[in-house]
């Protein structure tokens, strides 16, 4: 895998900037969520799918930024990126760092080339409804790891001071 340092070819240094930012998150919340789940914290009780188990909410950040950025190439009318689906729940433990290196290796490949006009001249429907440009979609896709990095740093620190955390 290319270093940070090597990630020179891209026509629009913001789109650059934050998918290191979002490896940064994914990488950060991988870590996190090792600690979280070898240290045996509990998962907020809900309602939300995503927090069926510490499997599905990893499943589920993989699965956000897999998936944003086809949307996001299908937006912009690029090759389809081939990105993988994540690991199953019942394996994602054992497969979730090759995955990971996989993942931010095919999330570098598709925009380097792309003009930056185009990253804000279009908005476009979201999966939720919402009117987002490309690059708005690319700062989501930063916000959502670290959102996900912050929640189970605050999972670990209410295990330390035994208190309960909401979803």
């Amino acid at each position: 895998m290319k270093t940070v340092s090597e990630l020179q070819n891209y026509k629009y240094r913001a789109a650059r900037a934050l998918l290191i930012l979002q490896e940064y998150g994914l990488q950060r919340f991988l870590e996190g969520w090792r600690k979280a789940k070898t240290q045996g914290v509990s998962l907020p009780v809900t309602d939300n799918p995503a927090f069926q188990s510490f499997e599905y909410l990893l499943r589920h950040v993989l699965e956000v930024a897999q998936s944003n950025m086809v949307w996001i190439c299908e937006k912009l009318r690029l090759p389809d990126p081939n990105i993988k689906e994540p690991p199953d729940v019942l394996v994602i433990d054992k497969e979730a760092d090759w995955y990971l290196v996989y993942l931010i290796e095919k999330l570098r490949e598709p925009l380097a080339g792309v003009e930056p006009a185009k990253f804000y001249d279009v908005t476009y429907e979201t999966r939720w409804k919402e009117q987002y440009t490309v690059h708005m979609m690319l700062e989501h896709l930063v916000c959502h790891a670290f959102r996900h990095v912050l929640q189970i740093e605050e999972l670990l620190a209410a295990q330390a001071e035994q208190q309960p955390v909401q979803p």
